[in-house]
């Protein structure tokens, strides 16, 4: 799951030329030079220092397979497993519609990987406002001519972009013909009505987009004064009225006041400077509908406004110019840089200029990307609470690492290292910089998958069917105590700071994933382990390779059973969540239905809807099972308790025998939380250890230089308030693997939930 996050976000990044909708060329039939058609680009992941010849990919019109006309546009990818490779064209314009549909007609020869059409919406920084590849209904195999479509909310207030084409990702073929885009399922994009949107004085002040102009940034003795400046910026930027608007545009407004920050003669000036910045928004009128805290016991997180309001802090008129602005808001669900998602009501963050052409931003942008992030957490992560540094502490603790990085590689790192203080699974970090990351990491990957096991490195799966020579000197149980001559618990304490995660099991699995393993990975093809085998240590010298897909997703579990279900011994029922689909819902229960039990395993990402739907199956009368948290456009950092979710009593065919549901740290999100409805059910029994701790919508957002990412955006609480982010979903029974297991290849949570079953 996570290489196709990575693949969305990398999409995520890319922008092509212009095209007016009369000439967008959707079934390829205009020719242009080198057998392109007119109007297309090609978009892939190929890195800038990767040869274009050593990247096996051509595009190409082609006449001999078409659905439709002379020509249909060919992608031919023969490299590696994670490469990916696809067509690109945009139209930027805005049209009066509520939703916009893609549909084209594909053919594949896939060895190994998949193919779908693309769509996204860009905001008017060019940020991504909406998207979808295909990738939870991928095409697969050898397929001939057939159509498909993707579907996006499309808000003409925000929206001012759209990008759209076909990928291949993996190895084969992918014919793309006859697209075509409709609006609200009937208006062609041809015909459908433009319509010119407002331009505000936020969006013609660009001059900052090609720098700041600050190429360096000493951090010394100015921290505190820094620190205090990003908060106020932000403080203004979400709060001021006349920010909200539009009139200003906060990216710029840093630039002109950040030059007099910094050269002021001592803190005394460069607050009094500051305070005329302030002025310079103007003082709000006195709110005539003010906002409210109507009812405290369904607030769940309070704002937090960072030190501004500390006495000792600020100079006091300046601090009462900023209280003045924090007691007269007025009631809105309209702001320049924030919206709320229909339906989910997660943060969308607005106008936030992305520097793509930026690997490497200059001093100052580097310094906006630090606030940004910082105050898009402060005001609009629902759990900045529960992180282990303190969110405030953050903003000054990052500072040096922004303004002293020395190119593209520091600045990387150091927006990963930010990231990773939001202890939050989802937030992971894509874009240009996820592949300078990549790259640090190396591509290489020794030819076994380890697992923390009993807080030891444990080698628990050999690819001895593919490396049998490398593979003979090593055994399932095997634990690595040293790397290259360094002790392993060593380099944990080294790369903790570099891997994201809600909690230690779920950071380990980061840190272990065959994708991306700071711990395994290396550009090196010689490896050299010391390993300790029933109390026996030696040393082993092997190689390393680069993994096709197919050999790293054995690090889930789960990819060894391709079915949705199975009858175990005893007559009790299996179901693996990643193969359990709507479409064959109603079969398996069918062949399940008089078991005494079924195991239903989570240890993975649902390909269907259980959280509501089919958890009727099993769940007979109505319960809640989660509160939500949202957050508040009008009080900034507020999250209040907007709902509590019930789910059962809708089904006449309720399974009337035992459920117990396995969960460990790969359950993650949505697993989460259709384990939370699950476990609602009288009698069912969650068997297992610590889950991902990463549950609510996602939030994604840009910052400078290509940096992508996300963040859980509502918050998840248990019908009693009790956390699930970080902690994770509750468990009636720990059971955690073993060495010894996995000496003995045993799925020791997958016994554990066959006893329960069987009466133990």
């Amino acid at each position: 799951m996570k290489y196709i996050l990575t693949l969305c976000i990398a999409l995520a990044a890319f922008y092509s030329s212009i095209a007016q909708t009369d000439t967008l060329n959707l079934d390829f039939e205009i020719p242009a030079q080198h057998a392109q058609p007119a109007g297309w680009g090609i978009v892939n992941n190929r890195t800038p220092a990767q040869p274009a010849e050593e990247y096996a990919a051509t595009h190409h019109l082609d006449s001999s397979s078409v659905q439709n006309g002379r020509y249909s546009y060919l992608v031919n990818l023969s490299g590696g497993e994670k490469e990916w490779s696809g067509c690109v064209n945009s139209v930027q314009q805005v049209f009066d519609a509520k939703y916009v549909t893609l549909s084209g007609y594909l053919k594949t020869e896939i060895e190994d990987g998949w193919a779908g059409l693309w769509l996204r919406l860009d905001g008017q920084a060019g940020e991504s406002i909406e998207f979808d590849n295909m990738a939870a209904k991928p095409v697969k195999g050898v397929t001939g001519w057939q159509q498909y479509s993707i579907r996006l909310a499309y808000d003409p207030e925000r929206a001012r972009r759209i990008v759209f084409g076909a990928l291949l990702n993996g190895r084969g073929k992918l014919w793309v013909d006859n697209l075509s885009i409709q609006f609200d399922g009937k208006k062609d994009i041809t015909t459908a009505k433009i319509i010119q949107p407002e331009i505000l004085p936020a969006d013609s002040d660009t001059d900052h987009y090609q720098g700041s102009s600050f190429h360096t940034i000493t951090v010394s003795s100015t921290v505190k004064r820094l620190a205090n400046l990003g908060m106020i910026w932000g403080f203004i930027k979400y709060h001021h009225p006349a920010v909200r608007e539009g009139k200003h545009n906060m990216d710029a407004e840093l630039f002109r006041i950040l030059g007099w920050v910094l050269t002021a003669d001592d803190d005394s000036s460069a607050y009094k400077l500051i305070e005329n910045w302030v002025d310079k928004f103007g003082q709000p009128q006195q709110c005539k509908k003010c906002v409210k805290i109507r009812d405290k016991d369904e607030v769940k997180l309070m704002p937090d406004y960072g030190y501004l309001f500390d006495e000792n802090n600020l100079p006091a008129s300046l601090r009462r110019k900023l209280e003045y602005i924090r007691d007269n808001l007025e009631e809105t669900d309209e702001h320049y840089y924030i919206a709320l998602n229909q339906y989910v009501d997660n943060a969308s963050f607005l106008h936030e200029y992305a520097y793509r052409d930026m690997a490497y931003p200059d001093a100052g942008i580097r310094l906006l990307a630090l606030y940004r992030y910082w105050n898009m957490v402060q005001y609009f992560f629902p759990d900045r609470h529960l992180t282990d540094t303190r969110w405030n502490e953050v903003l000054g603790l990052s500072i040096p690492d922004f303004c002293h990085a020395a190119d593209s590689a520091e600045y990387a790192l150091a927006c990963l290292k930010l990231i990773v203080r939001l202890d939050d699974t989802h937030a992971g970090m894509g874009g240009d910089a996820g592949t300078i990351i990549s790259e640090m990491i190396g591509d290489k990957s020794p030819p076994f998958i380890c697992k923390y096991v009993e807080d030891q490195v444990v080698i628990t799966q050999l690819f001895d069917d593919v490396y049998t020579d490398v593979c003979s000197q090593l055994q399932r149980g095997d634990i690595i105590i040293k790397i290259d001559g360094t002790d392993t618990k060593n380099l944990i304490e080294k790369y903790l700071p570099l891997v994201n995660g809600s909690n230690f099991p779920v950071k380990m699995r980061n840190m272990l994933n065959p994708y991306r393993s700071w711990l395994l990975n290396s550009h090196d093809r010689n490896m050299e382990l010391t390993i300790k085998r029933d109390d026996v240590v030696k040393n082993v010298s092997i190689s390393r390779f680069v993994l096709n897909d197919s050999l790293a997703k054995r690090f889930y579990n789960g990819y060894d059973f391709k079915d949705a279900c199975k009858l175990l011994d005893g007559n009790i029922g299996y179901i693996h969540i990643r193969n359990f689909t709507d479409e064959l819902a109603d079969s398996v229960m069918e062949v399940l239905k008089g078991t005494k039990g079924i195991v239903l395993d989570m240890r993975g990402y649902p390909n269907s809807s259980m959280a509501y739907g089919h958890v009727n199956r099993f769940k007979g009368k109505k319960s809640p099972f989660v509160k939500i948290t949202t957050p508040d456009i009008s009080i900034p950092g507020l999250f209040k308790v907007t709902g509590t979710l019930s789910t059962g009593g809708n089904s006449k065919n309720v399974y009337g025998g035992k459920l117990v549901i396995i969960v460990n740290e790969i359950t993650q999100s949505a697993a989460e939380f259709a384990t939370m409805s699950l476990q609602t059910t009288d009698g069912a029994v969650v068997v297992g250890c610590t889950t991902s701790g990463a549950d609510g919508n996602i939030v994604r957002l840009t910052l400078p230089g290509g940096v992508t990412t996300i963040f859980s955006g509502i918050g998840c609480l248990y019908p009693d308030g009790g956390e699930s982010q970080r902690v994770g979903v509750r468990i009636d029974k720990v059971v955690e693997p073993t060495i010894q297991g996995v000496k003995e290849c045993r799925d020791e949570q997958l016994e554990a939930a066959v006893k329960i079953i069987n009466g133990g």
